[in-house]
């Protein structure tokens, strides 16, 4: 498997190979049998098709994660949708009452209402993409940083659902866990170059 960056998932070698070999699966390089045993013209097993858009594809993964676990913090239990809309009506100064929300805006107050209504739907089409800033945040357990090219770290096993605070206080501890990590190194490099 070859990387590319810590951010990027390994890619099989069977992946990139070319020219591709039809009936020859591109993710597991098994051959693609039909049901009479016979070799199919396909590129892909359907499971390791279905593997690589967890994988491979940000909105594929976003949805899975939230079927798991429906929105709800893995760290502090909140549910991260509902403070989301809490914080969207804080910020709209709109009463929260039911039916109202950054999907169903109904009212107009002023001659400015209407552009802080498509301002509202835009922030929630975006949030919706995966954008920064939505309900709740995917974040790898084990940091990407430390995966090395192995594609375990991509697997929804390794992701969990977190808010927004949660999720910013987990960065600032992988951060300095890292930086600890770190410093024994620079202490060994600035000996060497003082010698």
């Amino acid at each position: 498997m070859r990387r590319v960056s810590h951010r990027t998932a390994p890619l099989p070698v069977s992946f990139t190979r070319r020219p591709r070999v039809w009936g020859v699966c591109r993710w597991c390089d098994v051959p693609i049998l039909g049901k009479d045993g016979k070799q199919v013209r396909m590129l892909w097993h359907p499971d390791c098709f279905d593997r690589y858009k967890l994988i491979h594809w940000p909105a594929e993964t976003r949805k899975a994660v939230e079927a798991r676990d429906h929105g709800i913090c893995a760290r502090c239990g909140c549910d991260a949708r509902r403070q989301y809309l809490r914080w969207w009506h804080a910020q709209n100064q709109l009463p929260p009452e039911r039916g109202w929300g950054p999907h169903q805006i109904r009212h107009k107050v002023s001659r400015w209402q209407p552009k802080r209504e498509q301002a509202a739907r835009n922030r929630m089409q975006r949030m919706g993409k995966g954008w920064r800033g939505g309900a709740w945040q995917h974040d790898h357990i084990r940091p990407l940083i430390e995966a090395n090219g192995d594609p375990s770290f991509w697997a929804l096993e390794n992701i969990q659902t977190l808010c927004g605070h949660c999720h910013v206080e987990k960065g600032r501890e992988d951060n300095a866990r890292r930086r600890k990590m770190k410093e024994p190194q620079m202490d060994l490099m600035g000996d060497m170059l003082a010698r």
